[in-house]
Protein backbone atom coordinates (compact mmCIF):
# COMPACT_ATOMS: atom_id res chain seq x y z
CA UNK A 1 0.00 0.00 0.00
CA UNK A 2 2.91 2.41 0.61
CA UNK A 3 4.96 1.55 -1.85
CA UNK A 4 2.21 1.77 -4.48
CA UNK A 5 1.57 5.73 -3.24
CA UNK A 6 5.05 6.48 -3.39
CA UNK A 7 5.43 5.39 -6.99
CA UNK A 8 2.24 7.64 -7.65
CA UNK A 9 3.96 10.81 -5.69
CA UNK A 10 7.18 10.02 -7.82
CA UNK A 11 4.82 9.99 -11.35
CA UNK A 12 3.40 13.29 -9.88
CA UNK A 13 6.49 15.15 -9.22
CA UNK A 14 8.33 13.71 -12.44
CA UNK A 15 5.50 15.27 -14.62
CA UNK A 16 5.34 18.64 -12.88
CA UNK A 17 9.15 18.33 -13.27
CA UNK A 18 8.80 18.03 -16.87
CA UNK A 19 6.07 20.67 -17.55
CA UNK A 20 8.61 23.14 -15.60
CA UNK A 21 11.19 22.30 -17.87
CA UNK A 22 9.21 22.99 -20.91
CA UNK A 23 8.04 26.21 -19.82
CA UNK A 24 11.55 27.13 -18.95
CA UNK A 25 13.08 26.07 -22.66
CA UNK A 26 9.89 27.83 -24.11
CA UNK A 27 9.74 30.54 -22.29
CA UNK A 28 13.29 31.66 -21.99
CA UNK A 29 14.44 33.27 -25.54
CA UNK A 30 17.95 34.80 -24.56
CA UNK A 31 20.70 33.87 -27.10
CA UNK A 32 23.20 31.89 -25.19
CA UNK A 33 26.31 33.55 -24.35
CA UNK A 34 29.05 32.99 -26.99
CA UNK A 35 32.42 32.36 -25.73
CA UNK A 36 35.12 34.27 -27.19
CA UNK A 37 37.53 32.69 -29.78
CA UNK A 38 40.89 32.12 -29.02
CA UNK A 39 43.55 34.90 -30.36
CA UNK A 40 45.41 33.96 -33.41
CA UNK A 41 49.23 34.06 -33.09
CA UNK A 42 51.35 36.15 -35.53
CA UNK A 43 53.56 33.82 -37.69
CA UNK A 44 56.32 33.43 -40.23
CA UNK A 45 55.65 30.35 -42.23
CA UNK A 46 57.42 28.37 -45.09
CA UNK A 47 55.80 27.37 -48.02
CA UNK A 48 55.25 23.84 -47.56
CA UNK A 49 55.49 20.89 -50.59
CA UNK A 50 56.75 24.08 -52.80
CA UNK A 51 56.76 21.86 -56.10
CA UNK A 52 60.49 22.19 -57.96
CA UNK A 53 61.86 20.24 -60.67
CA UNK A 54 65.50 18.51 -60.85
CA UNK A 55 68.05 21.02 -62.38
CA UNK A 56 65.78 24.07 -62.51
CA UNK A 57 65.36 26.90 -59.92
CA UNK A 58 62.70 26.86 -56.90
CA UNK A 59 61.07 29.85 -55.26
CA UNK A 60 60.19 29.22 -51.51
CA UNK A 61 58.26 31.78 -49.99
CA UNK A 62 58.05 32.94 -46.25
CA UNK A 63 54.57 34.55 -45.56
CA UNK A 64 54.23 36.56 -42.25
CA UNK A 65 50.84 37.48 -40.26
CA UNK A 66 51.13 39.52 -37.23
CA UNK A 67 47.76 39.03 -36.13
CA UNK A 68 47.23 42.54 -35.50
CA UNK A 69 50.24 42.96 -33.11
CA UNK A 70 53.08 45.45 -33.40
CA UNK A 71 55.75 43.64 -34.42
CA UNK A 72 58.53 45.42 -35.67
CA UNK A 73 61.75 43.15 -35.51
CA UNK A 74 62.15 39.69 -36.36
CA UNK A 75 64.97 37.16 -36.11
CA UNK A 76 65.39 33.64 -37.48
CA UNK A 77 67.59 31.02 -38.66
CA UNK A 78 66.61 29.05 -41.66
CA UNK A 79 68.15 25.42 -42.11
CA UNK A 80 68.37 23.57 -45.36
CA UNK A 81 69.79 20.63 -47.04
CA UNK A 82 72.67 21.86 -48.92
CA UNK A 83 73.14 18.91 -51.21
CA UNK A 84 69.24 19.22 -52.58
CA UNK A 85 69.51 23.20 -52.54
CA UNK A 86 72.01 26.05 -53.56
CA UNK A 87 71.41 29.36 -52.43
CA UNK A 88 73.19 32.39 -54.79
CA UNK A 89 75.10 34.07 -52.08
CA UNK A 90 76.48 36.45 -54.78
CA UNK A 91 75.61 40.33 -53.83
CA UNK A 92 75.68 42.09 -57.52
CA UNK A 93 73.67 44.79 -56.67
CA UNK A 94 75.69 45.66 -53.36
CA UNK A 95 72.86 46.05 -51.36
CA UNK A 96 74.40 43.22 -48.76
CA UNK A 97 71.50 41.11 -49.03
CA UNK A 98 72.35 37.29 -51.31
CA UNK A 99 71.05 38.06 -54.86
CA UNK A 100 69.16 34.45 -53.85
CA UNK A 101 67.03 36.43 -51.17
CA UNK A 102 64.31 38.88 -51.76
CA UNK A 103 63.39 40.62 -48.71
CA UNK A 104 60.04 42.86 -48.67
CA UNK A 105 60.33 45.57 -45.88
CA UNK A 106 59.41 49.22 -46.08
CA UNK A 107 61.58 52.17 -46.26
CA UNK A 108 63.48 52.73 -43.25
CA UNK A 109 63.43 48.89 -41.89
CA UNK A 110 67.22 47.51 -41.70
CA UNK A 111 68.36 44.29 -42.94
CA UNK A 112 70.98 41.84 -41.64
CA UNK A 113 71.76 38.74 -43.68
CA UNK A 114 73.92 36.16 -43.13
CA UNK A 115 73.98 32.63 -45.55
CA UNK A 116 76.71 29.88 -44.91
CA UNK A 117 77.12 26.32 -45.33
CA UNK A 118 78.39 24.14 -42.60
CA UNK A 119 78.79 20.77 -44.33
CA UNK A 120 75.75 19.28 -46.14
CA UNK A 121 73.75 21.92 -43.88
CA UNK A 122 73.09 24.98 -45.69
CA UNK A 123 71.84 28.44 -43.48
CA UNK A 124 70.29 31.87 -43.59
CA UNK A 125 70.05 34.21 -40.91
CA UNK A 126 68.24 37.19 -41.25
CA UNK A 127 67.37 39.79 -38.57
CA UNK A 128 64.52 42.98 -39.88
CA UNK A 129 64.07 45.60 -37.83
CA UNK A 130 62.77 48.87 -37.26
CA UNK A 131 65.22 52.05 -37.61
CA UNK A 132 63.02 54.82 -38.79
CA UNK A 133 60.15 54.25 -40.87
CA UNK A 134 56.32 55.19 -41.51
CA UNK A 135 55.55 52.24 -40.93
CA UNK A 136 55.68 51.31 -37.52
CA UNK A 137 54.85 47.39 -38.12
CA UNK A 138 56.03 45.01 -40.12
CA UNK A 139 53.30 44.45 -42.87
CA UNK A 140 51.07 41.63 -43.83
CA UNK A 141 52.17 39.13 -46.65
CA UNK A 142 55.34 37.97 -47.99
CA UNK A 143 58.08 38.86 -45.92
CA UNK A 144 61.01 36.76 -48.26
CA UNK A 145 61.28 34.96 -50.89
CA UNK A 146 64.62 32.38 -51.30
CA UNK A 147 65.46 30.90 -54.69
CA UNK A 148 67.22 27.74 -54.73
CA UNK A 149 68.79 25.92 -57.61
CA UNK A 150 67.28 22.21 -57.24
CA UNK A 151 70.32 19.30 -57.83
CA UNK A 152 69.00 16.84 -60.66
CA UNK A 153 67.51 13.90 -58.91
CA UNK A 154 65.62 10.63 -61.08
CA UNK A 155 62.98 10.13 -58.16
CA UNK A 156 60.80 12.03 -56.39
CA UNK A 157 61.75 13.64 -53.11
CA UNK A 158 61.02 15.97 -50.22
CA UNK A 159 63.24 18.03 -48.56
CA UNK A 160 62.70 20.27 -45.01
CA UNK A 161 63.25 23.76 -44.84
CA UNK A 162 62.62 24.98 -41.36
CA UNK A 163 63.64 27.22 -38.60
CA UNK A 164 66.18 26.43 -35.87
CA UNK A 165 65.25 26.28 -32.50
CA UNK A 166 68.63 27.32 -31.57
CA UNK A 167 69.34 30.58 -32.03
CA UNK A 168 65.79 30.52 -31.52
CA UNK A 169 63.44 32.27 -33.26
CA UNK A 170 61.65 35.76 -32.49
CA UNK A 171 59.40 38.58 -32.67
CA UNK A 172 59.65 41.77 -30.95
CA UNK A 173 57.05 44.69 -30.45
CA UNK A 174 57.84 48.63 -30.35
CA UNK A 175 59.01 48.36 -26.42
CA UNK A 176 61.37 45.15 -27.71
CA UNK A 177 59.30 43.14 -25.87
CA UNK A 178 59.06 39.54 -26.90
CA UNK A 179 55.84 38.62 -29.20
CA UNK A 180 54.83 35.46 -28.78
CA UNK A 181 54.32 33.70 -32.18
CA UNK A 182 54.70 30.92 -34.21
CA UNK A 183 57.70 30.00 -37.17
CA UNK A 184 56.01 27.43 -39.30
CA UNK A 185 58.28 24.80 -41.09
CA UNK A 186 57.82 24.11 -45.09
CA UNK A 187 59.15 21.86 -47.70
CA UNK A 188 60.33 21.59 -51.32
CA UNK A 189 59.07 18.59 -53.28
CA UNK A 190 61.42 17.89 -55.92
CA UNK A 191 60.41 15.90 -59.21
CA UNK A 192 63.12 14.39 -61.54
CA UNK A 193 63.53 16.67 -64.67
CA UNK A 194 61.14 15.27 -67.12
CA UNK A 195 62.87 13.58 -70.54
CA UNK A 196 64.05 15.92 -73.21
CA UNK A 197 61.34 16.75 -75.71
CA UNK A 198 61.91 14.64 -79.38
CA UNK A 199 59.77 17.28 -81.45
CA UNK A 200 58.10 15.00 -85.12
CA UNK A 201 57.89 17.12 -87.90
CA UNK A 202 55.87 15.15 -91.03
CA UNK A 203 56.02 17.27 -93.78
CA UNK A 204 53.48 16.30 -96.88
CA UNK A 205 53.51 18.03 -100.34
CA UNK A 206 50.99 16.72 -102.86
CA UNK A 207 51.76 18.22 -106.50
CA UNK A 208 49.74 17.73 -109.66
CA UNK A 209 50.48 20.41 -111.83
CA UNK A 210 49.12 19.55 -115.63
CA UNK A 211 50.30 21.59 -118.64
CA UNK A 212 48.35 20.62 -121.75
CA UNK A 213 49.46 22.52 -125.18
CA UNK A 214 47.07 22.23 -127.91
CA UNK A 215 48.87 24.30 -131.15
CA UNK A 216 46.43 25.28 -134.46
CA UNK A 217 48.00 25.45 -137.60
CA UNK A 218 45.77 27.00 -140.27
CA UNK A 219 47.70 27.71 -143.78
CA UNK A 220 46.00 29.27 -146.72
CA UNK A 221 47.81 29.49 -150.06
CA UNK A 222 46.09 31.05 -153.29
CA UNK A 223 47.39 30.69 -156.51
CA UNK A 224 46.30 32.52 -159.62
CA UNK A 225 46.80 31.00 -163.06
CA UNK A 226 44.64 29.56 -165.98
CA UNK A 227 43.62 26.86 -164.25
CA UNK A 228 42.18 27.97 -160.17
CA UNK A 229 43.96 25.55 -157.57
CA UNK A 230 42.96 25.63 -154.07
CA UNK A 231 46.18 24.18 -151.88
CA UNK A 232 45.39 23.61 -148.05
CA UNK A 233 47.80 23.07 -145.87
CA UNK A 234 46.69 21.98 -142.72
CA UNK A 235 49.60 21.34 -139.61
CA UNK A 236 47.87 19.98 -136.13
CA UNK A 237 50.19 20.05 -133.70
CA UNK A 238 49.82 18.31 -130.11
CA UNK A 239 51.92 18.90 -128.01
CA UNK A 240 51.40 17.53 -124.52
CA UNK A 241 53.16 17.99 -121.66
CA UNK A 242 53.28 16.77 -118.41
CA UNK A 243 54.70 18.20 -115.08
CA UNK A 244 55.30 15.59 -111.71
CA UNK A 245 57.22 18.02 -108.97
CA UNK A 246 57.62 16.36 -105.66
CA UNK A 247 59.46 18.92 -103.52
CA UNK A 248 61.54 17.98 -99.88
CA UNK A 249 60.46 19.83 -97.37
CA UNK A 250 63.00 19.68 -94.01
CA UNK A 251 61.51 21.94 -91.10
CA UNK A 252 64.59 21.82 -88.06
CA UNK A 253 62.21 23.24 -85.00
CA UNK A 254 63.56 23.68 -81.85
CA UNK A 255 61.08 23.58 -79.14
CA UNK A 256 61.81 24.56 -75.14
CA UNK A 257 58.73 24.19 -72.73
CA UNK A 258 57.90 23.44 -69.44
CA UNK A 259 55.85 20.47 -67.83
CA UNK A 260 55.12 18.04 -70.58
CA UNK A 261 56.37 18.10 -73.73
CA UNK A 262 54.25 19.02 -77.13
CA UNK A 263 54.45 17.06 -79.96
CA UNK A 264 54.48 19.73 -82.73
CA UNK A 265 53.37 18.68 -86.40
CA UNK A 266 54.45 20.48 -89.40
CA UNK A 267 52.11 19.81 -92.77
CA UNK A 268 53.37 21.95 -95.79
CA UNK A 269 50.65 21.49 -98.86
CA UNK A 270 52.37 23.54 -101.80
CA UNK A 271 49.65 23.59 -104.83
CA UNK A 272 51.28 23.70 -108.11
CA UNK A 273 48.92 24.69 -111.46
CA UNK A 274 50.96 24.69 -114.21
CA UNK A 275 49.47 26.33 -117.30
CA UNK A 276 51.06 25.39 -120.64
CA UNK A 277 49.51 27.32 -123.82
CA UNK A 278 51.06 26.25 -127.24
CA UNK A 279 49.49 28.50 -130.05
CA UNK A 280 50.94 28.08 -133.58
CA UNK A 281 50.27 29.98 -136.45
CA UNK A 282 51.52 28.88 -139.99
CA UNK A 283 51.47 30.55 -143.31
CA UNK A 284 53.04 28.25 -145.69
CA UNK A 285 55.81 26.90 -143.05
CA UNK A 286 53.71 27.25 -139.50
CA UNK A 287 55.93 27.95 -137.01
CA UNK A 288 54.38 27.13 -133.12
CA UNK A 289 55.24 28.56 -130.05
CA UNK A 290 54.22 27.08 -126.50
CA UNK A 291 53.95 29.27 -123.43
CA UNK A 292 53.98 27.38 -120.24
CA UNK A 293 53.66 29.02 -116.89
CA UNK A 294 53.91 27.38 -113.77
CA UNK A 295 52.55 28.65 -110.59
CA UNK A 296 53.81 27.15 -107.40
CA UNK A 297 51.39 28.16 -104.27
CA UNK A 298 52.95 26.73 -100.81
CA UNK A 299 50.70 26.77 -98.02
CA UNK A 300 52.89 26.52 -94.67
CA UNK A 301 51.15 24.92 -91.48
CA UNK A 302 52.66 25.68 -88.50
CA UNK A 303 52.05 24.03 -85.72
CA UNK A 304 51.61 25.67 -81.95
CA UNK A 305 52.98 23.59 -78.93
CA UNK A 306 50.70 23.91 -75.86
CA UNK A 307 52.31 23.28 -72.78
CA UNK A 308 50.88 21.38 -70.00
CA UNK A 309 52.69 20.98 -66.89
CA UNK A 310 51.08 18.22 -64.21
CA UNK A 311 52.32 19.69 -60.50
CA UNK A 312 51.47 18.42 -56.95
CA UNK A 313 48.95 20.16 -54.70
CA UNK A 314 50.47 22.68 -52.24
CA UNK A 315 49.85 26.36 -50.89
CA UNK A 316 51.63 28.11 -53.51
CA UNK A 317 50.58 29.69 -56.61
CA UNK A 318 51.71 27.95 -59.62
CA UNK A 319 52.27 30.32 -62.94
CA UNK A 320 52.86 28.46 -66.50
CA UNK A 321 55.47 30.14 -68.59
CA UNK A 322 54.10 32.10 -71.93
CA UNK A 323 54.95 30.09 -74.84
CA UNK A 324 55.73 32.64 -77.89
CA UNK A 325 55.67 30.60 -81.02
CA UNK A 326 57.30 33.09 -84.37
CA UNK A 327 57.00 31.37 -87.35
CA UNK A 328 59.03 32.72 -90.30
CA UNK A 329 57.28 34.42 -93.53
CA UNK A 330 56.20 32.10 -96.00
CA UNK A 331 58.52 31.78 -99.08
CA UNK A 332 57.60 33.05 -102.81
CA UNK A 333 58.65 30.19 -105.15
CA UNK A 334 58.64 31.10 -108.92
CA UNK A 335 58.52 27.65 -111.37
CA UNK A 336 58.46 28.56 -114.69
CA UNK A 337 58.31 26.37 -117.91
CA UNK A 338 58.92 27.64 -120.96
CA UNK A 339 57.67 24.90 -124.15
CA UNK A 340 58.86 25.57 -127.97
CA UNK A 341 57.63 23.79 -130.58
CA UNK A 342 58.56 23.69 -134.59
CA UNK A 343 56.12 22.01 -136.47
CA UNK A 344 56.31 21.07 -139.84
CA UNK A 345 53.41 21.28 -142.05
CA UNK A 346 53.24 17.09 -142.60
CA UNK A 347 54.56 16.37 -138.82
CA UNK A 348 53.22 16.78 -135.47
CA UNK A 349 55.26 18.80 -132.98
CA UNK A 350 55.37 17.65 -129.79
CA UNK A 351 57.02 20.54 -127.29
CA UNK A 352 58.40 19.33 -123.98
CA UNK A 353 58.01 22.13 -121.36
CA UNK A 354 60.99 21.77 -118.65
CA UNK A 355 59.54 23.33 -115.22
CA UNK A 356 61.93 24.51 -112.29
CA UNK A 357 60.55 24.57 -109.24
CA UNK A 358 61.86 25.38 -105.30
CA UNK A 359 59.93 24.67 -102.73
CA UNK A 360 61.37 25.51 -98.82
CA UNK A 361 59.42 25.07 -96.03
CA UNK A 362 62.05 25.57 -92.43
CA UNK A 363 59.64 26.60 -89.67
CA UNK A 364 61.62 28.03 -86.49
CA UNK A 365 60.02 27.68 -83.25
CA UNK A 366 61.21 30.09 -80.18
CA UNK A 367 59.45 29.20 -76.98
CA UNK A 368 60.13 32.10 -74.18
CA UNK A 369 59.24 31.66 -70.67
CA UNK A 370 58.45 34.83 -69.17
CA UNK A 371 57.57 34.83 -65.44
CA UNK A 372 56.15 37.45 -63.98
CA UNK A 373 58.10 39.45 -61.11
CA UNK A 374 56.22 41.51 -58.46
CA UNK A 375 58.15 44.78 -57.34
CA UNK A 376 59.70 44.50 -54.51
CA UNK A 377 61.26 46.87 -51.93
CA UNK A 378 65.07 46.58 -51.05
CA UNK A 379 65.90 46.83 -47.12
CA UNK A 380 68.46 49.19 -47.02
CA UNK A 381 71.19 48.89 -44.29
CA UNK A 382 71.36 51.93 -42.06
CA UNK A 383 74.88 52.90 -41.23
CA UNK A 384 76.20 53.41 -37.94
CA UNK A 385 73.41 51.31 -36.90
CA UNK A 386 74.31 48.39 -34.32
CA UNK A 387 71.73 45.44 -33.11
CA UNK A 388 71.64 43.78 -29.85
CA UNK A 389 71.26 40.24 -30.97
CA UNK A 390 70.10 38.87 -27.15
CA UNK A 391 66.78 38.42 -26.13
CA UNK A 392 65.35 39.97 -22.88
CA UNK A 393 68.75 41.20 -21.84
CA UNK A 394 67.00 43.45 -19.31
CA UNK A 395 65.66 40.34 -17.87
CA UNK A 396 61.83 42.00 -17.98
CA UNK A 397 60.36 39.04 -18.57
CA UNK A 398 61.24 35.30 -18.47
CA UNK A 399 61.55 34.64 -22.72
CA UNK A 400 65.10 34.26 -23.85
CA UNK A 401 67.07 32.75 -20.85
CA UNK A 402 67.35 29.64 -19.57
CA UNK A 403 67.63 29.24 -15.92
CA UNK A 404 69.50 25.87 -15.12
CA UNK A 405 67.97 23.43 -12.12
CA UNK A 406 70.49 23.52 -9.68
CA UNK A 407 70.15 23.13 -6.26
CA UNK A 408 70.22 26.51 -5.40
CA UNK A 409 69.09 28.19 -8.84
CA UNK A 410 69.55 31.58 -10.37
CA UNK A 411 66.60 33.69 -9.97
CA UNK A 412 64.84 36.90 -11.71
CA UNK A 413 64.93 39.90 -9.09
CA UNK A 414 63.37 43.48 -8.38
CA UNK A 415 66.36 44.81 -6.50
CA UNK A 416 69.22 45.65 -7.12
CA UNK A 417 68.51 46.69 -11.15
CA UNK A 418 70.59 48.96 -12.86
CA UNK A 419 67.39 49.86 -15.19
CA UNK A 420 63.99 48.63 -15.53
CA UNK A 421 62.45 46.45 -13.50
CA UNK A 422 64.06 43.33 -12.87
CA UNK A 423 67.48 41.85 -12.91
CA UNK A 424 69.19 38.27 -12.38
CA UNK A 425 70.82 36.72 -9.43
CA UNK A 426 73.00 34.07 -9.79
CA UNK A 427 75.03 32.81 -6.73
CA UNK A 428 73.62 33.18 -2.68
CA UNK A 429 73.96 36.72 -1.41
CA UNK A 430 72.22 35.38 2.44
CA UNK A 431 74.94 33.90 4.24
CA UNK A 432 71.92 31.86 6.20
CA UNK A 433 71.48 30.02 2.46
CA UNK A 434 74.90 28.57 1.71
CA UNK A 435 74.90 25.49 0.17
CA UNK A 436 77.52 23.49 -2.12
CA UNK A 437 75.66 24.77 -5.29
CA UNK A 438 75.98 26.01 -9.21
CA UNK A 439 73.45 28.94 -10.13
CA UNK A 440 73.11 30.02 -13.36
CA UNK A 441 71.44 31.37 -16.32
CA UNK A 442 72.68 30.67 -19.94
CA UNK A 443 71.19 31.99 -23.41
CA UNK A 444 72.12 30.79 -26.83
CA UNK A 445 72.85 33.41 -29.78
CA UNK A 446 73.93 33.31 -33.48
CA UNK A 447 76.70 35.57 -34.57
CA UNK A 448 76.45 36.49 -38.16
CA UNK A 449 79.68 36.50 -40.23
CA UNK A 450 79.23 39.45 -41.84
CA UNK A 451 79.80 42.84 -39.45
CA UNK A 452 83.31 44.18 -38.71
CA UNK A 453 83.26 43.89 -35.27
CA UNK A 454 80.71 42.40 -32.22
CA UNK A 455 80.96 42.97 -28.97
CA UNK A 456 79.46 41.76 -25.38
CA UNK A 457 78.37 44.49 -23.37
CA UNK A 458 76.66 43.63 -19.30
CA UNK A 459 76.01 45.65 -15.99
CA UNK A 460 77.36 43.77 -12.90
CA UNK A 461 76.48 44.14 -9.47
CA UNK A 462 79.17 41.24 -7.65
CA UNK A 463 79.12 40.64 -3.99
CA UNK A 464 81.14 37.71 -1.81
CA UNK A 465 81.34 37.73 1.94
CA UNK A 466 84.48 35.69 1.16
CA UNK A 467 88.28 36.96 0.31
CA UNK A 468 87.93 39.13 -2.89
CA UNK A 469 89.80 37.97 -5.74
CA UNK A 470 89.46 40.52 -8.45
CA UNK A 471 91.15 37.69 -10.82
CA UNK A 472 91.05 33.87 -10.19
CA UNK A 473 93.05 31.44 -12.37
CA UNK A 474 90.43 29.43 -13.70
CA UNK A 475 90.95 25.23 -14.70
CA UNK A 476 91.24 24.17 -17.77
CA UNK A 477 87.78 23.40 -18.20
CA UNK A 478 85.82 25.63 -15.86
CA UNK A 479 82.90 22.88 -14.30
CA UNK A 480 79.35 24.12 -14.70
CA UNK A 481 77.57 21.13 -12.41
CA UNK A 482 78.48 18.67 -9.67
CA UNK A 483 78.77 15.80 -12.14
CA UNK A 484 81.49 17.50 -14.08
CA UNK A 485 85.03 15.51 -13.05
CA UNK A 486 86.86 18.51 -11.88
CA UNK A 487 85.33 20.96 -9.28
CA UNK A 488 86.33 24.16 -8.07
CA UNK A 489 87.37 24.27 -4.23
CA UNK A 490 86.42 27.94 -3.54
CA UNK A 491 83.51 30.35 -4.68
CA UNK A 492 83.73 32.09 -8.38
CA UNK A 493 81.65 34.40 -10.76
CA UNK A 494 82.15 33.66 -13.76
CA UNK A 495 80.98 34.46 -17.59
CA UNK A 496 81.63 31.67 -20.01
CA UNK A 497 81.18 31.47 -24.04
CA UNK A 498 80.63 27.97 -25.62
CA UNK A 499 81.62 28.23 -29.12
CA UNK A 500 79.84 26.45 -31.80
CA UNK A 501 81.96 23.17 -31.81
CA UNK A 502 81.32 22.99 -27.81
CA UNK A 503 84.69 24.30 -26.82
CA UNK A 504 84.41 26.84 -23.14
CA UNK A 505 85.49 30.27 -23.14
CA UNK A 506 86.27 31.84 -20.23
CA UNK A 507 85.51 35.84 -20.10
CA UNK A 508 85.40 36.60 -16.52
CA UNK A 509 86.74 34.59 -13.99
CA UNK A 510 86.50 36.35 -10.07
CA UNK A 511 85.23 36.63 -6.87
CA UNK A 512 84.71 40.22 -6.30
CA UNK A 513 82.12 43.03 -4.12
CA UNK A 514 81.49 45.51 -5.83
CA UNK A 515 79.82 48.54 -4.05
CA UNK A 516 78.05 50.16 -7.42
CA UNK A 517 76.97 48.67 -11.12
CA UNK A 518 79.86 48.28 -13.40
CA UNK A 519 80.22 47.88 -16.74
CA UNK A 520 81.71 44.62 -18.51
CA UNK A 521 82.40 45.26 -22.40
CA UNK A 522 83.96 41.88 -23.73
CA UNK A 523 85.25 41.79 -27.77
CA UNK A 524 83.15 38.50 -29.63
CA UNK A 525 84.56 39.30 -33.40
CA UNK A 526 86.31 36.10 -33.06
CA UNK A 527 82.89 33.97 -32.72
CA UNK A 528 81.48 35.84 -36.19
CA UNK A 529 79.70 33.20 -37.89
CA UNK A 530 78.91 30.69 -35.25
CA UNK A 531 76.15 30.10 -32.51
CA UNK A 532 77.64 30.70 -29.65
CA UNK A 533 76.12 30.30 -25.09
CA UNK A 534 76.47 32.58 -22.96
CA UNK A 535 76.88 31.91 -19.91
CA UNK A 536 76.52 34.02 -16.34
CA UNK A 537 76.96 31.38 -13.17
CA UNK A 538 78.64 31.71 -9.30
CA UNK A 539 79.81 28.36 -7.68
CA UNK A 540 79.26 28.01 -3.72
CA UNK A 541 81.27 25.57 -1.81
CA UNK A 542 78.67 25.81 1.02
CA UNK A 543 81.73 26.63 3.45
CA UNK A 544 82.49 30.35 4.93
CA UNK A 545 81.57 32.85 3.22
CA UNK A 546 78.84 32.86 0.13
CA UNK A 547 79.21 34.67 -3.57
CA UNK A 548 76.52 35.80 -5.80
CA UNK A 549 76.45 38.54 -8.24
CA UNK A 550 73.75 40.39 -9.80
CA UNK A 551 73.26 40.62 -13.96
CA UNK A 552 71.38 43.39 -16.16
CA UNK A 553 71.26 44.66 -19.43
CA UNK A 554 73.27 42.03 -21.53
CA UNK A 555 73.64 42.76 -25.30
CA UNK A 556 76.02 41.50 -28.01
CA UNK A 557 76.30 44.60 -30.17
CA UNK A 558 75.97 43.86 -34.09
CA UNK A 559 77.46 47.05 -35.75
CA UNK A 560 76.17 47.47 -39.00
CA UNK A 561 78.91 48.67 -41.55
Amino acid sequence: MFRRIFLSLLAVLALIGGWLLALMVVGDTRPLPVRAAPLALPYLAIGQNVPAIGGSPVTVPFDFANAGKGIDTVFFVVSYDATLLTLNTADLDNNSIPDGLTINVPEGYGVVVDADKLGNEGRIQVLIYYVNSDSKRIPVGRLMEATFDVTPINFDLVTDVFFLSSPAPFFLDAKDEIVVGEFLDGSVYIEPAPATPTPTATATTPATPTATATPTATATATTTATATATATVTATTDATATETATPSVTPSPSVTTTGTPPTPTETGTPTDTPTVTVTTTSTATPTTTATATTTATATQIVATPSATATRPTGPVDLHLPVVLVIPPPPPTPTPTATATATPSPTSPATPTPTPTKVVTATPTKVATATPTVAPTATATSVPGQCVDLVVNGGFESNAGWQINNTVYPAAYVTFPVFSGARSLRAGIVHPPDNVYSYSSAQQTIFIPAGPPSVKLSFRLFATTTGTMAARLTPPSIVPTSPLDQTQLADDAQMVLLFDSNGRQHVLLFQRQWYSDWQLREIDLTPFRGQAVTLYFGVFNNGTGGVTGMYVDEVAVGYCLP
